[in-house]
């Protein structure tokens, strides 16, 4: 490299960093005009102050992984948010080969389903009576996630419009239970109530493509599946699946079955929607999915304040924002959607490693 292209590269790296810390301190009169990130697009000064920093701040191994994530975006140039960067480094936890196979997923996946959708236009023409509902939190390890109601479910009454609802949906579901780097951490768990359900309430066919969704499809770590109430329909349903591989080995270890009666035991009966027995829980699918999508937005918005727009600065620039205190470890096994590592990589992750 020539003596001016050295100095041409080091000028415009000199803008970028500038850039950034200007970036991390919030100060809106830092956008450069016309100044493009490596996606293409006008670098973004977020100003929220609604997330602490310390909510927001990274793992030295999270954020190397981040930034492999980040530059095979702009390899294969993908339409990612900063969250979705950070989601799909969580579950590939930094292998190269496994960011570009999920990276292609996650854009295909929002191609195919014209993502993001109207999630209220979806709920309105798919969910009503309630098939789908948020469910509050588990109480062993905080997850956040929904639960299918099967007998609410009728396969036989979608239209082909109806279908990629359905699962763009559950995408939606999904991604508004990542709106912390806690929950992206944790994972999200699914709730599978089968109580009354007969032979017209099961579609083979319909849940070989939702556990399609969730066997690495998108960015997210299954912590658990609860199966509520499952009679002899149901049990063979999940047999048929297990069989023909739709629920993985590792899928399979995550289920728990549990009788109505017993919710009380994993769940705050008040966060349980009313079809679920005690469940005092009326508030709608799109009112949690409402709010889960602003909070979403405001850790984007805090991640852009303290790593660049989609981590535009390299880890060296980043240094004071990322996390030295160690957080306890908790010891799990791997998270459906999440690939398996290997136990020096699970600890270099809970110890936040600085080297």
């Amino acid at each position: 490299m020539g003596k001016k292209s050295k100095a041409k590269a080091a000028a415009a790296r000199r803008r970028l960093v500038a850039t950034g810390i200007n970036c991390l301190f919030g100060n809106a009169s830092a956008r450069v005009p016309g100044e493009a990130t490596g996606f293409g697009q006008q670098v973004y000064i977020a100003a929220s102050s609604d997330c602490a920093a310390a909510e927001t701040l990274l793992t030295r191994t999270e954020l190397d992984w981040v930034c492999k994530v980040r530059d095979a975006a702009v390899e294969l140039q993908a339409t990612c948010t900063t969250v979705e960067l950070f989601q799909i480094a969580t579950v590939t936890k930094g292998d190269p080969e496994k960011i570009r196979s999920r990276m292609s997923k996650l854009q295909a996946l929002k191609d195919k389903y014209a993502l993001p959708m109207s999630f209220k236009a979806a709920n309105d023409m798919t969910n009503t009576p309630v098939f789908m509902a948020p469910t509050g939190r588990l109480v062993d390890n905080g997850s956040a996630g929904f639960t299918l109601n099967y007998a609410e479910w009728h396969p036989s009454r979608l239209t082909a419009e109806m279908v990629p609802m359905v699962l763009g949906m559950a995408c939606a579901m999904f991604e508004g239970f990542c709106s912390s780097l806690a929950d992206i951490r944790t994972g999200s768990f699914i709730m599978a109530n089968f109580k009354g359900v007969g032979p017209s309430n099961i579609s083979v066919s319909m849940d070989s493509k939702f556990f399609k969704l969730i066997n690495g499809s998108y960015p997210v770590r299954v912590a658990r599946i609860v199966i509520v109430d499952a009679n002899l329909v149901a049990s063979a349903a999940i047999r048929i699946l297990k069989a023909t591989g739709m629920i993985t080995k590792k899928l399979g270890d995550r289920m728990i079955t549990v009788h109505s009666n017993d919710l009380a035991k994993h769940f705050d009966i008040k966060e349980l929607p009313q079809f679920l027995g005690d469940g005092e829980n009326s508030e709608g699918a799109v009112a949690v999915h409402t709010r889960n999508a602003a909070t979403r937005r405001k850790l984007d918005a805090a991640l852009c304040k303290s790593y660049g727009y989609k981590f535009e600065l390299t880890p060296s620039d980043m240094t004071q924002w990322i996390e030295v205190t160690e957080r306890p470890a908790t010891p799990r096994p791997p998270a459906v959607g999440e690939e398996e590592s290997s136990a020096d990589d699970d600890a270099a992750t809970s110890k936040g490693t600085t080297s």
